[in-house]
């Protein structure tokens, strides 16, 4: 278990890292203390990250009508402020969203794909072949 030692905030010592309470009780951290609390924040900040529905749009490029439709589906749960009316959504759930997306677009295009390979789409001869003229 790793422990830190009590200090008081007026008396820091500097080019060390310390943990300060509002109280002003400050804890110093060892090397490993301070691995562990960038850890945590970090792993906080991107699980708890909030978007609004412009980032969201921006984020997966549609318009902000059809980012509406997908949280109405209820596909990626939102929460409502109940002063503005504007709706946020988890980051994450929305990556989430985006990779799903993502992933069953590219597996329809390979479905497409040999569905049009088996018919023999691929065999038809140059000349058939429209070109452009610009």
């Amino acid at each position: 278990m790793v422990t830190a030692t009590r200090a008081t905030a007026n008396r820091l010592v500097p080019g060390r890292v310390y943990f300060v309470e509002v109280d002003g009780s400050a804890y110093e951290l060892d090397e490993e203390q301070v691995r562990l609390f960038r850890d945590v924040i970090a792993h906080a900040s991107s699980d708890c990250r909030m978007m609004t529905t412009a980032e969201m749009a921006r984020l997966l490029r549609v318009s902000p009508k059809t980012v509406g439709c997908i949280l109405d589906s209820g596909v990626i749960p939102f929460k409502r402020d109940s002063r503005t009316g504007q709706r946020t959504v988890m980051a994450d759930d929305v990556l989430r969203f985006k990779r799903e997306s993502e992933r069953r677009r590219r597996s329809a295009l390979e479905n497409m794909r040999d569905a049009a390979e088996e018919i023999g789409m691929y065999d038809t001869p140059d000349e058939y072949i429209p070109f452009r003229t610009r």
